[in-house]
């Protein structure tokens, strides 16, 4: 399950294979990874690291696109390393596999920011489709992990929709649609600086600071279906 988000966010990518970095604390598992990948000519494994600490400071050296990242790992954690990798190397796309996917730690690995959540018992083609996947700025989940997703969408969209005035909710609605902030003004009858109000409070309160972010936090709370694509540019 792919869940699209705002392809304007990213610049274009250089032409060539897809750059990867495989961390996890098993040799085995990261050479089962690499065999994986070496099957799609798209794709290249450029380094391997065995812990969190080791894949920060390879992205400080090697040029990645994507990084497939182990949850349960010694030393830093998984859920940590994904903050760290989002906050220093946000241009990098990390995808992170583990055997552990219920709740907390599906909500815990999409706040810290990855682009994708793969269950470890996934099928090998998934694998290389959610490379590619989180590389169109989409977020991918594997086919056990979204079922998981889908059943607990409602319950997110109550906590997050409380939070939200009956107005914020007609303007996200409206923006999630790909509806401009003028439009929207036409629409609910207001001025465009009231949307704008409405806009920037949205932001505050799904902890986005731009639309790219507001759009994936509205998706990933609930609040917005998988299919909404493009929230305008900020205007």
């Amino acid at each position: 399950m792919s869940l699209a988000a705002d392809h304007r966010a990213s610049a274009p990518r250089a032409v060539g294979p897809v750059r990867v970095v495989v961390v996890d604390d098993h040799n085995l598992l990261r050479a089962g990874l690499r065999k994986i990948l070496a099957q799609d000519h798209g794709i290249q494994v450029v380094a391997e690291a065995a812990n969190g600490e080791e894949a920060l400071a390879l992205l400080g050296r090697v040029s990645a696109e994507v990084v497939l990242l182990d949850l349960h790992m010694p030393g830093l954690g998984g859920i940590e390393t994904v903050r760290r990798m989002r906050r220093h190397c946000p241009g990098v796309r990390v995808i992170v596999l583990s055997v552990s996917y219920q709740e907390p730690y599906l909500s815990a690995v999409l706040e810290a920011g990855a682009h994708g959540f793969l269950s470890k018992d996934c099928a090998v083609d998934e694998v290389v489709g959610a490379v590619h996947a989180v590389l169109a700025d989409e977020l991918y989940l594997s086919a056990d992990i979204a079922r998981l997703y889908v059943g607990t969408s409602g319950q997110r969209r109550g906590g997050a929709a409380s939070r939200l005035s009956h107005r914020e909710l007609q303007v996200l609605e409206l923006w999630g649609q790909g509806v401009g902030t003028q439009d929207i003004a036409e629409r609910l009858h207001l001025s465009t600086t009231t949307v704008r109000t409405y806009r920037h409070r949205l932001c505050h309160k799904l902890g986005a600071s731009n639309s790219a972010e507001l759009l994936r936090a509205a998706v990933l709370s609930g609040l917005l279906p998988g299919e909404a694509t493009s929230i305008p540019a900020e205007d």
